[in-house]
């Protein structure tokens, strides 16, 4: 692993073209103050319910539901953390209106060389991010040292958290698998156009014939209107139920809005900067939905998911 490795390749070269110009000024002592070590010591350890977010092809509007979730979530008094799985472009540094951190892939490098690589970095209300940008299934190629320093770092990050929201490839990357197989929580993208729908059909499927019992949640998204969310979800539903013999929960929709554009283009959550919008009632909602589940689960213990991932790479040895 190279020690100039940046997060996700070529980002560093075009994010000028995403920032404005007062971000363009910003300086470099202001943007380390923005991002956190992933090495920091926690001693009373709590780990965090862990929602996964997937859906068909159209990442940018998993990403968006991802990245406001996380604020919403944040505003109604909880500790949270978002995790980019993305391995080829991870966006949320660019929803959040951040500059791309160092790649963990050369966190283990530079601590065994003294310095201090910061990849963390700060959301609203608290939230924090990180973009894991390493292939899980490779661990075991690495060196038992520097694999228990990255898995000591992830470890941390996700520590004394309560909800850890993962925004992940629709593409089965080995990444992808392990983060399916071990969330809490599956929350499935479905369009409101036919082909959508059958691509967020076959992704439920392919969920499901890995993990039988796998929770999995709706969100319809690019909705008009309230009759067209409900039916929707009826008919998803009603094939889940007829074809796969399980159950999905209805979590909510999100309205087709122009304000999610709008907030898009400016790098900022739109349950920030458009909070009375319909797409902001939406993802409040949604939130709710979310907390709901939360609480049904309370009293169950969550491990580290980082650590049940780390588990399930040996297991495979």
């Amino acid at each position: 692993m190279k020690k100039d490795k940046r997060l996700g390749k070529g980002l560093e070269d075009i994010s000028h073209l995403f920032l404005s110009a007062e971000q363009k000024q910003k300086p470099s002592s202001e943007e380390h103050a923005e991002s956190t070590p992933l090495t920091q010591k926690t001693l009373d350890r709590h780990f965090p319910r862990v929602v996964a977010i997937t859906g068909d092809h159209r990442s940018l509007e998993k990403s968006f539901l991802v990245s406001n979730l996380a604020v919403e979530l944040a505003r109604r008094g909880r500790q949270v953390r978002v995790l980019d799985t993305d391995l080829s472009f991870p966006d949320q540094p660019f929803l959040w209106g951040l500059r791309p951190a160092a790649s963990v892939a050369c966190l283990a490098e530079a601590e065994e060389n003294g310095q201090d690589l910061r990849v963390i970095l700060q959301g609203p209300l608290g939230v924090k991010l990180l973009s894991l940008d390493i292939d899980f299934s490779r661990l075991t190629d690495l060196s038992e040292s520097v694999r228990h320093r990255l898995l000591a770092g992830l470890m941390a990050f996700e520590a004394n958290a309560q909800l850890m929201l993962v925004d992940t490839p629709a593409n089965a990357n080995p990444n992808s698998r392990l983060i399916l197989q071990l969330a809490h929580q599956i929350i499935v993208l479905v369009p409101s156009d036919p082909l959508g729908m059958i691509d967020a059909y076959a992704v439920i499927k392919g969920i499901l014939a890995r993990r039988p019992a796998a929770p999995v949640g709706m969100v319809a998204y690019n909705i008009r209107m309230v009759a067209e969310a409900e039916a929707i979800a009826r008919k998803m539903t009603h094939a889940v139920s007829e074809f796969l013999g399980a159950k999905i929960t209805n979590l909510g929709f999100l309205y087709a809005d122009l304000n999610i554009n709008r907030s898009i283009s400016q790098r900022k959550p739109l349950v920030l900067s458009y909070n009375r919008s319909k797409a902001a009632r939406c993802l409040g909602l949604i939130a709710e939905s979310i907390c709901a589940l939360e609480k049904a689960e309370a009293g169950k213990g969550n491990g580290s998911f980082f650590a049940g991932m780390n588990q399930a790479v040996d297991g495979k040895r």
